[in-house]
Order: structure tokens, then C-alpha cells, then sequence
């Protein structure tokens, strides 16, 4: 399934609507894989009854085909790419638009699974083959059965067409290859040799020889003419699942439940290579169509690309996310809590922004402590375990149950909880929170539900004899029993005031009970079907019921009469609740849906269904305003909940990274965040990271989230369809080769596909050596203009992984990235520190003057060289303090000088302190350095005077070195005010000095400290100095020696400069000043003296 986001559409792009997803992959085994013809998309067939569709060279999904409901067998595109073909277990044969993911027909006939499926060569027919021991050719325009082939004795489990379409082939679990005549259906010949099942067949390139693999562990070669077996390849020692011919028919691919893929050569019949496929088996494979690579699928959810020629896995076409289950606000909303397969995730509402992740397998039930302090989980492992929120340690793990854990719930005291484990268990326990004691076990044949009362004291239980009975929280024993049904109680709800309870009968009814004497007040009569829910409002004056007639009933508490039916479900209603304040409702159906219903009017305000992905959870946040919804599709949404407009996106990734986004595209995410999210025009798909610059606005999220407008501007599809990205493709060096020399030339071709070439950036392993600002702007889109750029890539002894990006004109979209790793054998010197360390004091315009940055810059970089000194062959400090010296171009000047000497395995250091702003400048929105020759501070006059972020970025790339640290000790005056810094926020859409600090360590791929977060200002005046370059100072001095081994690395530098200007900014100036810091990789920058 997919995770669709909604987004501003792109009238430019015909109508159509970019579409923000995560990539779920599939979940579970894989039982089919082929490549398109033209080799740029591949499509696989999975056990989850589902296909999906994926981009070559970069593995990310395109779209997921759905409509099958049992497992898809096989799967195939038509010869001109446009269809693809599926098979399943549910006896069917679909046919699907590759451009929309729509299915176009479906071919019903067989009554068995269908394991087999291929379009003829002109793709006019399909050949399917099935457990019902048939083949059967049908006319793809029509859906009409033109014929069936019968012949074999069992079920059939590969079909195939000859090259010409006059034949086709089967493989059967009787062991045999039957050879057909397509026009007339009539078995031609039947070939015998294998001991055991043929589980696949394929005619060679000429269709002279044909192919079998079988669950006897061999592969045969066949003359189709003579009938006669040509050749065994042995060396499988599990089935063979899969075989196929290489394009040029010298080789042969299998795959086996031995779990190794081989590459055989036929004219030796020897394996050439072994690959390790997938723990459980291989169960197919394909060829490319220049036969140099290979996909696998099989028992795990991933199907992997092979480079043949090395036997090296080129990439993974897998999932990133799973289901968002369980989800829940914290009682003061400013939290937010999900789960997934293998994570339980605590989110700051407010912020927009993930807190802390447990790996917690498969937790199917949580809640919050009634303080908010703590977090509870129940797990398919069992276990029930309480956790700290604001730590996100465990504190206990409660054991008892001895099957999975369905349901935890607080008492409204906090005191105790309910947990309620599954089949073949069935009990619910009430504990004590503060001891782990049990106090009391209901089992299966004891209770359907249990509910505390409002003052905690006391427990309701429901019963099959059809009583209820009320329990004693402190002692476990029984106060009261109530009778009166004829049937089943199915539910029940304490009211807001503990006087009385509200039960729900398969006998249709609703019954209000007193609690004190345990009699029955009130019947409510309505329903035609099973009472399965019932609530509460919270003044006590409604009930709400839901039941298996599909229906919703209001119900006048005082007189049992209806007062409103709310319908719109197609199944039963499962769930009724109302929001905090009354005002809305919330419906659980078995129809796959939720629906927020306006309970005044009756108006169904939103259906939680997700047409891509069925919505697993709904509640209301305690102030009702908002609901918090969790997918199968991976997101947790958050959701206006009078208008039912989303808010904001909520997503957990298996690899530990997090984003959070908007409807409008602006996103918050961890580091590597952004690259697991994808946006799809047609059937072109894009890496959210790809829109970074443009889009990655933490503050703007954060405004969504607090109810805000957020400014407008250019939307996914706009600049995908005005401004696409180029392509980038290294042609030279070739990947893999071995230098001896300690720098390369690097040729790139790029390739403008309409919105200009910009930015040009060069990275080695992760640093950026080489930054090319191009600009290159190419009218029409007729053809595309290839541009070749070269540049000198220095390198260091080892290993080098070399990527080069490109960005549109606009640079708001970089490109996907050109990829090589090369080995050098040259031998480094010692490397050096050079650092550039800049202090601007006076300014152009006086007003603006500082005190402290020429003191703290030449503090600083006496500081470091102390430090330094000990780990490098020389230190080269650069200092520039005076007014002359600090201009826009006297900087660039120096910048350019240290350019020229610096070598890869060089330690270089810019430190400024200065004044910083962030201002929109021709329309664009960037984070400046105002330099000493800046007078004016218009906006224009500051695009022209100042060091812009872009080239800083460019400045900072252009040094060859591989460590680089960048150090803003700046400061912005002049803000003040929340409902100020909130229209600052709109006007610059969004960005801020900590954001652009973090687009500034993405770009160049090094760390980078600034000395305040969002609209702080830096703090001055602590010691002689400002408070950031002080503790800086303090941390090279030797406090950042975290690990006490006598070195100040990167992040232990980080780690206490963070933490200590935090603290010392509330102690000493009673406010709070937070660093941005973004490191890159971690070492050495120091040593303790």
C-alpha cells in the first residue's frame, strides 16, 4: 500500500496532482519480479495481493496495484510497456494501466489459483496457466476465453509463448514440459526427465531450445525439435523456483529455495557465479535486456538488482515504513504517540517534530498515564512495559499473559491498568502500576469487557451469561451483579458522573442502569440490529450508539428518546465516541472506515479511509479541535476536526529516521529523513530530499500545527513541470577503477530536460569538494542540450565514493545523484589545519557594531591553534579583524587563496562572528553574512552587499578538504515578539537562521555550530565574551573531552557546547539560548594539553 499525502495540485502539469507517498514496499513474500521492456521500471508480485510498480535506477515505487484478494502469482509486462498482466490465487488474471495503475479487465475462467501468466509476442493474447491443470489463451481487447489447453495430470506452474507466438510451453507438477500449438491447442510433444515438479519453463532467444527448472534441484536444456534432453546444470541443492535465457541465450539465471541465485554458462554448463539470494528462497528471477544485471524476489519482502559482472547487489527495492497502529494524544495534546512493526515513536505536536523511539516489536495497544508522564504498551510479545516520556527509558515490564497483548488502559487515577491478551490466553488483568502486582485475573469464560469507573475505584465487567458485574479495584472482589438481558451484553460505558452505567445487546437494546442499587432505569429501543458501542456525551445529557445495522443513533439520556440517525456506513459500526467537548463524534465501521460526524447537524464532516490504505485508528486530541489517525499505509495524520482538513503528516521510518509534513509539501525531518518519502506526477517519481532547499522549513510546520497560515508558494508541481531537474551522469572515470595518482579528473554529462542546469555540486565521501554555480539556461524542450562539465576531484588513500548532483536553474530541485567509487594508492603527507577566522566589529553603518566578535575571534583562534597543534603537521590561522580586511570581497579573496592549499586530508575551520539575517532577496528567501562594507539594510542592498548562504555554500565547497567545520558565532537584533517573529516566518516562508544553518550543513556535508535556533539572538557579554564562543572555547580547552581520552572530537565538541550554552543562558541571562548544531562525520579536531 501506499501513504498518499494530499497536495496543491499543478494546472501546468494537464490537471494533474502530485502525489507525496511513503514507500511501503510490500509485506510479504515475493513471488514474482520482470523488468519493462525498455528497462527503466520493474514490477513485482507479492503474497500481500498486491503489484507494484518500481523506478530502475533508483528503487523507489512508482504506484501499488490493488484489486487482487488472494496473493499475485505471476506478473509481466506487455511488449510495448504500457500493461502489465498478474496472476493470483484468487483464480484470477488482471490486466492493469501502467500509467494511471488502473485495472483495465480482469479474465475470469479458471477454478484454480492462476501461477503462471505472458502476453504473446504482438501482445494481442494472453496465455495463463493454473492449479486447475489448464492452460487457457485469451483475446487481451476483449476478456473472451479463446481457448483451453488440457493435458496435464496435475497443476500446471509455468506458461510461456515461443519467440514467433506459434508455440507455447508448460511446466506441471507432474513432472513434465508440454510443447503446444497455440492456433489449435493441440499438444505437439510432451517432455520427460525430471523426477520431481517442473516448476519453471522459458524458450531460448531463437526458440529452438527450451529451459526447465524443477523441485528436483536441476536445470535442463531441451531440443524442442528432437524432443531429446540436451544437458543437465546441477548444483542447487533446494528446488529451482525460476530459470531463465540471458538476452544473447549463452547464459542461464536461476533462482532456488537454497536461497543462491546462479549464473550459468551453457556452452560449459558450469556456474559462473553464486549469489546469495534471499533467506527462505529465491522464487523468481529476470534478466535485463542488456543481460548485465538481474532481479531477484522470494521469501522476504525485498527484491534485489545484481550486477552480473561482479555478482555484486546494485540496489534494494523495498519499503521504508510499516503500518501507523495504535496512535494516541497525550492528556495535554502537546504529545502524540504511534507504533509501527518494530517502533513505538513519541512526537512533539507542537513542534512538529519526533521526541524519542523505542524498538518495541509489534506493540498493539498503548496509552498515557493520566499525568502525561508516563507511557504504556501492550505487545504481540506478551509484555506489557511502562515507559518514562520524558526520557523515553523503560521503567518496569509487567509479565503474566501468555499470548499477545490486545489492549492496556489507565484508571483515571493513574493507580492501575487493564491489559487484555488474545486467543489462546483470552484473560484481562487488572495490576498495580507502582508494584507490578496482579490484582485481579477475569478469564475468557469470565468477561467480554472491562471498564473502569471515573474515580478509578471500581471495574465493570460484561459476561456471556449475559450479567455485568461490578469489582473493587484495591481487594479484586465482587460488589454487584446485573441481570436483564436475553442475550449477550456487548458493551458498556460508565456515565460522566459514576452514578450510573450504559450497556449495548445483541438483543438490539440499549439499557441505563442506577449503580448504588443495580436496577434498570431506562431501555432505549431503535436499532434492527446488534447494539455494538455505546457512549456517553461528556455533560452525561446524550448517548450515542452504533450498531450492525450500519446506523448511528443519538439518543436524549433523561426521556430514551431518538433525538438524530447518522448514516453513511455500508457495515457494521464497531466503535462510538465522543470529542472532549461534545461537539464531535467519531464512527468505527467493519466497512474499513472512520467518520467524523458534526453531532448538532448529523453532517458527516471527514471519511477516514485513504484510498491507497485503510485507516487502522482515530482519536480526538483532549481539547477536541483535532484528530490523530494511524494507517496501514504508515502515516499517523493529524486533522482539523471541524472542517476534517489535514494538518500535518506524521512518519516513522525502519531505519530510525522520521519527517513530518505538511499538506502544502514544507516538511521537518531527521537528517536522512526526507529521502524515504516520495512524490509521484504520473508515473514520475521524485525523492522528497530532492526539493530540500525549497522545502524543508521546520517553523512553517510548526506553524500548521498551531492552526496558522502558511505562506503560499511554488507547489511540487509547479517546479517539477517549470523547472525539472537535469540529468547527471559521470563519463569518466569508470566506477570501481584503481589510481595511482592522489586526484582525478571527473567528466560529467548533464543533461537539461528543460528548467536549466544551476548548482553543480561534487562530494567526497560525503564532503563536498567542488561547487559550480552554472546557471545555464536552454530555451525550448524539444531536445535535450548536454552540457559537459570536468572538474580536478582530489583524493584521499583508500577508498573514494565520489556523487555528483545537479539543480535546476532555480536550484529549488536538485537531481538524482551520479554515483562512482574509485581506489587510490597515493600516499598522503600528514595532514594540516588551515582555518579561516573572521571577527567584524565595525560596520559601514555604525548602528549595527558589535563588541565582542573581534575579541572572540581572536580568542578563538588562539584557542584552536593550542589545541590543534598536537594532531597536524602544521597549523595555518588565518585572522582577519579590521574593516578592510572583512569586506565581501577581501573574504572571498582569502576563501580562494586557502583554496589552492589545501589537500583532501586537511582539517579545515571557518569561524565568524558577525551580524546574521535572514531576508527574501529577488523573490528568494536566504540566510546572509553582512560583511563590514554593508551600509544599507534594504533588502536589495543586502542581496548586493552581503554574503549570501549560496555563496557561502559555494566558498565552503570549493576547499578541497574532507573535514571541514563551520563555526557562526552571529547575531540578528532587532526581533521580538511571538505574533513579530510569526510574521517574519510567513514573509521569508519559513526560513530561519537554524534552518538555514541546517541547509547549509546538507549542502557542503560537513558539521556546522551556530550560536542561536530560530529568532534567539546570540548572547554577548559572558567573561569578555559572547556565551557561544566562550563555552566553544572552553569545550577545545578541554571540557569537550567526553570520553576522558585526551581528544576533543566533533561530537563531543558538539555535545557540550550544545548542552552548556543552554544551561548557562537560563542561570545567567534568564533566557534561553539553544545552538543549531549539525554534525556530520565524527573526529578529531583536538588534543587536552
Amino acid at each position: 500500500m501506499t501513504a498518499c499525502i494530499s497536495l496543491p495540485g499543478s494546472t501546468a502539469f494537464a490537471g494533474e496532482k502530485p502525489e507525496v507517498f511513503v514507500q511501503m514496499g510490500h509485506s510479504k513474500s515475493i513471488y514474482s519480479v520482470a523488468f519493462s521492456p525498455d528497462g527503466r521500471s520493474v514490477v513485482s508480485g507479492s503474497h500481500d495481493n498486491t503489484i507494484k510498480l518500481w523506478e530502475e535506477s533508483t528503487g523507489r515505487e512508482i504506484r501499488t496495484l490493488q484489486g487482487h484478494s488472494l496473493g499475485v502469482l505471476s506478473v509481466v509486462f506487455s511488449p510495448d510497456g504500457r500493461s502489465v498482466l498478474s496472476g493470483s490465487l484468487d483464480n484470477t488474471i488482471k490486466l492493469w494501466d501502467v500509467s494511471t495503475g488502473r485495472e483495465i479487465r480482469t479474465f475470469q475462467g479458471h477454478s484454480g489459483s492462476v501461477s503462471s501468466v505472458v502476453f504473446s509476442p504482438d501482445g494481442r493474447s494472453v496465455l495463463s496457466g493454473s492449479w486447475d491443470k489448464t492452460l487457457k489463451l485469451w483475446d487481451v481487447s476483449s476478456g473472451k476465453e479463446l481457448r483451453t489447453f488440457q493435458g496435464h495430470s496435475e497443476s500446471i506452474y509455468s506458461v510461456v509463448f515461443s519467440p514467433d507466438g506459434s508455440s507455447a510451453l508448460s511446466g506441471s507438477y507432474d513432472k513434465t514440459l508440454k510443447l503446444w500449438d497455440v492456433s489449435t491447442g493441440r499438444e505437439i510433444r510432451t517432455f520427460q526427465g525430471h523426477s520431481e515438479s517442473v516448476s519453471s519453463v522459458v524458450f531460448s532467444p531463437d526458440g529452438r531450445s527450451a529451459l526447465s527448472g524443477s523441485a528436483d534441484k536441476s536445470i535442463k536444456l531441451w531440443d524442442l525439435s528432437a524432443g531429446k534432453e540436451v544437458m543437465t546444470l546441477k548444483g542447487h541443492s533446494g528446488r529451482v523456483k525460476s530459470v531463465t535465457f540471458s538476452p544473447d541465450g549463452r547464459f542461464v539465471l536461476s533462482g532456488s529455495a537454497d536461497t543462491t541465485i546462479k549464473l550459468w554458462d551453457l556452452s560449459t554448463g558450469s556456474a559462473v557465479s553464486t549469489m546469495k539470494g534471499d533467506q527462505g528462497g529465491v522464487s523468481s528471477v529476470a534478466f535485463s535486456r542488456d543481460g548485465q544485471y538481474a532481479l531477484s524476489g522470494g521469501d522476504v519482502i525485498v527484491v534485489r538488482l545484481w550486477d552480473l559482472s561482479t555478482g555484486s547487489m546494485v540496489r534494494t527495492f523495498q519499503g521504508h515504513s510499516y503500518f501507523a497502529d495504535a496512535v494516541v494524544f497525550s492528556p495535554n495534546g502537546r504529545h502524540a504517540l504511534s507504533c509501527d512493526l518494530d517502533v513505538m515513536r513519541i512526537w512533539d505536536v507542537s513542534k512538529g517534530r519526533e521526541v524519542w523511539s523505542a524498538n518495541e516489536r509489534w506493540v498493539s495497544s498503548a496509552a498515557f498515564s493520566p499525568d502525561g508522564r508516563s507511557v504504556l504498551t501492550g505487545s504481540v510479545g506478551q509484555t506489557i512495559k511502562l515507559w518514562d516520556l520524558s526520557t523515553g527509558k523503560e521503567v518496569r515490564t509487567f509479565k503474566g499473559h501468555s499470548s499477545s497483548v490486545t489492549s492496556v488502559v489507565f484508571s483515571p487515577d493513574g493507580r492501575h491498568f487493564l491489559s487484555t491478551a488474545g486467543y489462546p490466553d483470552n484473560s484481562t488483568k487488572l495490576w498495580e502500576v507502582s508494584t507490578g502486582r496482579t490484582v485481579k485475573t477475569f478469564n475468557s469464560f469470565d468477561v467480554h469487557f472491562t471498564r473502569f469507573s471515573p474515580d478509578g475505584r471500581s471495574v465493570l465487567s460484561g459476561s456471556p451469561d449475559y450479567t455485568m458485574k461490578l469489582w473493587e479495584v484495591s481487594t479484586g472482589s465482587e460488589v454487584r451483579t446485573y441481570k436483564a438481558y436475553s442475550s449477550s451484553n456487548t458493551s458498556a460505558v460508565f456515565s460522566p458522573d459514576g452514578r450510573s452505567v450504559l450497556s449495548g445487546s445483541a438483543d438490539n437494546t440499549i439499557k441505563l442502569w442506577d449503580l448504588a442499587t443495580g436496577t434498570e432505569v431506562r431501555t432505549f429501543t431503535g436499532h434492527a440490529g446488534t447494539v455494538t458501542s455505546v457512549a456517553f456525551s461528556p455533560d452525561g445529557r446524550y448517548v450515542l450508539s452504533g450498531s450492525s445495522d450500519t446506523t448511528m443513533i443519538l439518543w436524549n439520556a433523561s426521556s430514551g428518546e431518538k433525538a438524530r440517525t447518522f448514516s453513511g456506513h455500508a457495515n457494521w459500526v464497531t466503535s462510538t465516541v465522543f470529542s472532549s467537548d461534545g461537539r464531535h463524534a467519531l464512527s468505527g465501521s467493519m466497512d474499513h472506515t472512520i467518520k467524523l460526524w458534526d453531532v448538532s447537524t448529523g453532517r458527516e464532516i471527514k471519511t477516514f479511509y485513504e484510498e491507497t490504505g485503510v485507516t487502522l485508528s482515530v482519536t480526538f486530541s483532549p481539547d477536541g479541535r483535532h484528530a490523530l489517525s494511524g494507517h496501514a499505509n504508515g502515516a499517523a495524520k493529524i486533522w482539523n476536526a471541524d472542517t476534517g482538513n489535514e494538518i500535518g503528516a506524521l512518519v516513522g521510518f525502519d531505519d530510525g529516521e522520521w519527517i513530518v509534513i505538511t499538506p502544502e509539501g514544507y516538511f521537518n525531518a531527521s537528517p536522512n529523513g526526507a529521502k524515504n518519502l516520495n512524490v509521484r506526477i504520473g508515473n514520475k517519481v521524485y525523492g522528497i530530499d530532492q526539493f530540500y532547499t525549497k522545502f524543508y522549513r521546520p517553523e512553517l510546520v510548526q506553524l500548521a500545527l498551531a492552526g496558522k497560515e502558511v505562506p503560499k508558494g511554488d507547489t511540487f508541481g509547479d517546479i517539477l513541470v517549470k523547472n525539472p531537474t537535469p540529468i547527471v551522469r559521470i563519463a569518466s572515470p569508470v566506477s570501481g577503477e584503481t589510481i595511482d595518482t592522489g586526484s582525478i579528473t571527473l567528466s560529467l554529462k548533464i543533461i537539461d530536460n528543460g528548467g536549466g542546469i544551476g548548482n553543480v555540486n561534487i562530494y567526497l565521501n560525503g564532503a563536498q569538494v567542488a561547487n559550480e554555480t552554472r546557471g545555464v539556461m536552454v530555451k525550448g524542450r524539444e531536445a535535450a542540450h548536454e552540457t559537459m562539465l570536468t572538474f580536478i576531484v582530489p583524493l584521499l588513500d583508500g577508498n573514494n565514493e565520489i556523487r555528483a548532483v545537479a539543480f535546476n536553474k532555480e536550484n529549488s530541485m536538485e537531481s538524482n545523484p551520479a554515483l562512482i567509487s574509485v581506489i587510490s594508492k597515493a600516499l598522503l603527507r600528514k595532514p594540516d589545519l588551515y582555518a579561516l577566522v573572521i571577527g567584524i566589529n565595525e560596520y559601514k553603518n555604525k548602528s549595527i557594531s558589535l563588541t565582542y566578535a573581534v575579541p572572540d575571534a581572536l580568542a578563538f583562534a588562539e584557542t584552536l591553534k593550542r589545541a590543534a597543534a598536537p594532531l597536524f603537521d602544521k597549523t595555518d590561522i588565518q585572522t582577519l579583524t579590521t574593516p578592510e580586511a572583512t569586506t565581501k570581497e577581501a573574504v572571498t579573496k582569502a576563501f580562494e587563496e586557502l583554496r589552492l592549499k589545501i589537500k583532501p586530508n586537511d582539517l579545515f575551520v571557518f569561524y565568524d562572528a558577525s551580524h546574521g539575517v535572514v531576508d527574501v532577496v529577488n523573490d528568494e528567501e536566504q540566510y546572509f553574512l553582512l560583511t563590514s562594507n554593508v551600509l544599507l539594510l534594504s533588502s536589495r542592498h543586502i542581496g548586493e552587499d552581503a554574503m549570501g548562504q549560496k555563496d557561502l555554500a559555494k566558498l565552503i565547497g570549493n576547499i578541497p578538504a574532507q573535514k571541514k567545520i563551520v563555526i557562526l558565532d552571529t547575531c540578528n537584533a532587532g526581533k521580538g515578539g511571538k505574533e513579530l517573529q510569526i510574521a517574519l516566518l510567513q514573509q521569508t516562508r519559513g526560513l530561519t537562521e537554524s534552518t538555514a544553518v541546517k541547509l547549509l550543513q546538507r549542502a557542503i556535508g560537513s558539521a556546522v555550530f551556530s550560536a542561536s535556533s530560530d529568532t534567539q539572538q546570540a548572547l554577548e557579554g559572558y567573561k569578555g565574551h559572547g556565551l557561544f564562543t566562550y563555552v566553544l572555547m572552553e569545550g577545545l580547552r578541554g571540557k569537550a573531552d567526553i570520553k576522558k581520552d585526551g581528544f576533543i572530537t566533533v561530537l563531543g565538541l558538539a555535545d557540550y557546547v550544545e548542552e552548556q550554552v543552554t544551561k548557562l543562558s537560563e542561570e545567567v541571562f534568564k533566557r534561553q539560548q539553544t545552538p543549531t548544531i549539525q554534525t556530520g562525520a565524527n573526529f578529531p579536531i583536538g588534543k587536552v594539553q
